[in-house]
C-alpha cells in the first residue's frame, strides 16, 4: 500500500510541478504580451476605432453548398492626417465550414477615408449543423504580423432537404435590415429590407410577400404586398417596405409578421409566416451621432511663426429633423492663440443644411522649433422635438485639424522674390528692332524655397511686345537665397517716341507649404529713334572755267524722328577757296530742311572732285558722319580777243556775238537751275510729309 501511495503521491507531485510551470510560463507570456502590447500601442492603439468592418451577406447557405460568397467592407475612418494601415485579411470559420478562395497574404494599404472590399468563398459540409455559424474576419499588420482588429458575423446553415423526396416541404428563413440602424423612428419613414431564403425542397410559385403590422405602424405610400414570382430552392428574394410609426409609439421592440403565400411544385397552396421583432425609437430619440457632422475643414498646411491664419469648418445636419441647438467648441493648444471666439451656438439648423464657422488664430512670434499644432473641434447637438420618453437627448461628435508652425526666430515672415538684375543688349534699344530682355530673379528668404514661380512682363502703353512667345514664363523652383535667370525676346514699337519707358514685372509664387505670394518690380528701358539725314545731289552751273570763281549748292533734310545735334557741314576737294566753306547748322529738328552753298576756284580744266561732309551727334551723344562725294567738269579759260589787235572800223561796226551768246546761255541756265531746285525742294517736302 505504501509503495502504491508513494507512487500515486509522486505522480501527483509531478503533475503539481507541471501545473506550476505552466502557470509561470502563462504569467510570463501575459507579462510579455502586456509589454509588447504597450510597446506596440503607438502603432495599433487606434486601429480598432479607425478600421470599420461591415458584413455584406450572404446570410444563408444550405448543407453541402459550395462557393458561398461572403463579403466584408473595410474603411479607414481615421481623420485627415491620421494613421495609414498596411494589412492583410484572413477569414476564420468553424469546423463545418472551409474557405475555398479569398484568403491571401497580399497586403493592402488604406489611407484615411479610403475603403476596401474583400470577398471570400466558403464551402459547407454535407452534415453541417443546422444553426448559426460564426465567421471572423481578422486584419493583421502586413509588416509585424500583429493583429489590428477583427469582425464577427453569422451565417445561417439550413437543412438540405432531399429534393428527390416525394414530400414537398416549403420552408424559408428571413432576415431584415432597417434604413435607420437605430430602428424605426416614430413620426419618420423607415425602410425595412427583407431577404427571404428558400431552404425547403420545393419552389414557391406565384409567391406573394405581405406584412402584418402592430397598431400605430403602417406602410407609407406603397402597396401592402409584393409579388415575388417564383422563389427557387436555395435562392434568395429581396424586397422592401416603407414603414412609418405614429408619434405616440414608445421605445421598445414591436412584432412584425412576414407572410409568404403561393403554391409548391405540386400546385398545393403554401402559407408561411415568420415574426420579426423590430426596435422602435420614440420621439426625442431620433437624433444619433451620424446626424451631425463636422466637415469642410479649411486650415493652412503650414504657417510662419507670428502670422495670423484662419480655421474654418462646416457643421452639417445629416438627420431628418431640425436641430434644437448645437454648441460647437474649438480647443486651441498652448502653442497657438485665438483672436476671436472659440464657442459657436447654432440654433434651428434644418435637416440637410450646413452652418459655416471660422476663427482667426496666430502663433507666437518666436518658437523654439517647428511644431505641429492640433486643434479639436467638438459639436454637441439635440433634436428640435421636446416630446417622447427621452426628449432632450444630445449627441457629441469631434473632429481634428492641424497645421505646422515654422520657426523663423521672429525675423522674416513672408518670402520675397525680386528682380536682382536685368539687361537688354546695350545702353538703349533701337525703335523697331528686336532685343533680348534678360531678367535675374532672386529669392531673399534664407529658409524658404519658392516653387511654381510665374513671371509676367507688361508695358502699359504697348511700346514693347513679345516676339514668338508670350509675355510670361515659368520657373519650377528657386531655392532659399538662390537665383534664376530667364530671357525673352521683345520688340520696340517702330514709331515709339524717343524716351525711357517702364516695364512692369509681376511675380506670383508659393512656398513649399502651398501658401501663395505675389510681388512686383518695375524696370526702365530707353528707346532711341534712328537718325536719317538725306542729302541731294550737288547742283552746279552748266559751265565752269579754270581760274573763275564759281559756286555749288546742295539740299539736305532731317527725315528721321530724332533731332540732329550740332550739325556741321564742310567741303574738301582739288580746288581753291577764297574763304572758309564751313557751315554750322546747329540742332536740326525732325522734318526740317536746309541747303549748303560754297564757292571755289578751279585749279585746272578737266574733272574736279570733292566731298561734302556732314557731322552731327545723335540723341545718345554719339558722333555721326555722313559724306557726299561729287565731281564736276572744268572748261578751259574763256577765249577773249585783244581789242588792240582789231581794226578800228571793225570795232565800231562788228558786234561781239560770242560773249553775248555765252552770257545769254549762262543766264538761261541759271534761271532753269533755280526753277528746278524749287521744284525738287517742294517734292522733297511732300515726301517727308508722307513719311511722317
Amino acid at each position: 500500500m505504501n509503495s502504491v501511495y508513494r507512487k500515486d503521491e509522486g505522480k501527483k507531485n509531478l503533475e503539481l510541478s507541471m501545473n506550476r510551470a505552466v502557470a509561470v510560463l502563462t504569467m510570463v507570456a501575459v507579462i510579455c504580451g502586456m509589454f509588447f502590447g504597450m510597446a506596440g500601442r503607438p502603432v495599433y492603439a487606434d486601429a480598432i476605432s479607425d478600421l470599420i468592418i461591415d458584413f455584406e451577406g450572404d446570410y444563408f447557405a444550405s448543407q453541402g453548398a459550395q462557393d458561398v460568397k461572403v463579403t466584408f467592407s473595410i474603411k479607414n475612418n481615421a481623420p485627415l492626417g491620421g494613421s495609414t494601415y498596411n494589412y492583410r485579411a484572413e477569414l476564420s470559420v468553424g469546423n463545418d465550414l472551409s474557405v475555398s478562395s479569398g484568403n491571401s497574404t497580399a497586403a493592402t494599404t488604406l489611407e484615411p477615408g479610403d475603403k476596401d472590399s474583400r470577398t471570400f468563398k466558403i464551402d459547407v459540409a454535407r452534415r453541417a449543423s443546422v444553426n448559426s455559424h460564426t465567421l471572423t474576419l481578422i486584419l493583421y499588420d502586413s509588416n509585424s504580423g500583429a493583429k489590428l482588429t477583427e469582425k464577427r458575423a453569422s451565417i445561417e446553415i439550413a437543412e438540405d432537404l432531399n429534393p428527390q423526396s416525394s414530400a414537398k416541404n416549403a420552408a424559408v428563413d428571413i432576415v431584415y435590415k432597417l434604413s435607420n440602424e437605430d430602428g424605426i423612428i416614430a413620426g419618420d419613414v423607415t425602410t425595412i429590407n427583407l431577404e427571404i431564403f428558400n431552404r425547403g425542397n420545393t419552389e414557391i410559385k406565384n409567391a406573394q410577400v405581405s406584412l402584418n403590422l402592430p397598431d400605430g405602424m403602417s406602410i407609407n405610400n406603397a402597396a401592402g404586398y409584393v409579388n415575388a414570382g417564383y422563389i427557387l430552392v436555395g435562392s434568395t428574394f429581396k424586397c422592401k417596405f416603407p414603414l412609418t410609426g405614429d408619434e405616440t409609439l414608445t421605445s421598445k421592440n414591436y412584432p412584425i409578421t412576414v407572410k409568404i403565400t403561393g403554391a409548391d411544385s405540386s400546385n398545393d397552396s403554401v402559407s408561411l409566416e415568420q415574426t420579426l421583432y423590430i426596435p422602435v425609437k420614440g420621439t426625442g430619440e431620433k437624433l444619433s451621432a451620424k446626424d451631425i457632422e463636422i466637415t469642410g475643414i479649411s486650415i493652412p498646411q503650414q504657417v510662419m511663426a507670428g502670422d495670423e491664419f484662419t480655421l474654418a469648418f462646416d457643421v452639417a445636419n445629416r438627420g431628418t429633423s431640425s436641430l434644437k441647438d448645437a454648441k460647437v467648441t474649438v480647443e486651441v493648444p498652448e502653442g497657438l492663440a485665438n483672436k476671436t471666439k472659440n464657442v459657436f451656438v447654432i440654433t434651428g439648423l434644418e435637416a440637410g443644411k450646413t452652418q459655416r464657422c471660422s476663427l482667426t488664430l496666430f502663433s507666437p512670434k518666436k518658437t523654439e522649433k517647428d511644431e505641429y499644432q492640433m486643434l479639436k473641434i467638438t459639436a454637441e447637438a439635440s433634436s428640435s422635438s421636446s416630446s417622447g420618453e427621452n426628449s432632450g437627448k444630445t449627441v457629441t461628435v469631434s473632429q481634428y485639424a492641424g497645421t505646422m508652425v515654422k520657426n523663423l526666430g521672429g525675423a522674416e515672415k513672408t518670402p520675397q522674390l525680386m528682380i536682382s538684375n536685368y539687361s537688354y543688349g546695350g545702353s538703349y534699344v533701337q525703335a523697331g528692332d528686336d532685343f533680348g530682355l534678360n531678367l535675374g530673379l532672386y529669392n531673399t528668404s534664407a529658409t524658404q524655397d519658392l516653387v511654381n514661380v510665374k513671371v509676367t512682363v507688361t508695358a502699359d502703353d504697348g511700346t514693347f511686345i513679345p516676339v514668338k512667345s508670350s509675355n510670361a514664363f515659368f520657373v519650377d523652383k528657386i531655392e532659399a537665397k538662390g537665383s534664376a535667370a530667364h530671357s525673352i525676346v521683345m520688340n520696340a514699337k517702330r514709331d515709339a517716341e524717343q524716351k525711357t519707358y517702364s516695364l512692369t514685372v509681376d511675380m506670383s509664387y508659393e512656398d513649399t507649404a502651398g501658401n501663395a505670394f505675389t510681388s512686383k518690380d518695375v524696370i526702365s528701358i530707353p528707346v532711341m529713334q534712328e537718325t536719317r539725314l538725306v542729302v541731294d545731289d550737288l547742283v552746279a552751273p552748266p559751265e565752269l572755267y579754270t581760274g573763275m570763281q564759281s559756286s555749288l549748292s546742295v539740299e539736305f533734310y532731317n527725315m528721321g524722328k530724332t533731332v540732329l545735334n550740332n550739325l556741321r557741314v564742310n567741303v574738301e576737294g582739288d580746288f581753291d577757296a577764297s574763304q572758309s566753306n564751313m557751315y554750322y547748322v546747329g540742332n536740326m529738328e525732325t522734318g526740317k530742311s536746309d541747303s549748303y552753298d560754297f564757292t571755289f576756284i578751279p585749279r585746272q580744266s578737266g574733272p574736279m572732285t570733292g566731298t561734302v561732309t556732314f557731322t552731327y551727334e545723335d540723341a545718345a551723344g554719339n558722333e555721326q558722319r555722313y559724306e557726299k562725294p561729287f565731281e564736276v567738269t572744268i572748261m578751259e579759260e574763256v577765249p577773249w580777243e585783244d581789242p588792240g589787235m582789231m581794226d578800228p572800223t571793225e570795232t565800231e561796226k562788228k558786234i561781239p556775238w560770242i560773249p553775248i551768246s555765252i552770257a545769254g546761255a549762262a543766264a538761261v541756265a541759271v534761271i532753269g537751275l533755280i526753277v528746278w531746285r524749287k521744284h525738287r525742294k517742294k517734292k522733297r517736302e511732300q515726301e517727308m510729309e508722307i513719311d511722317e
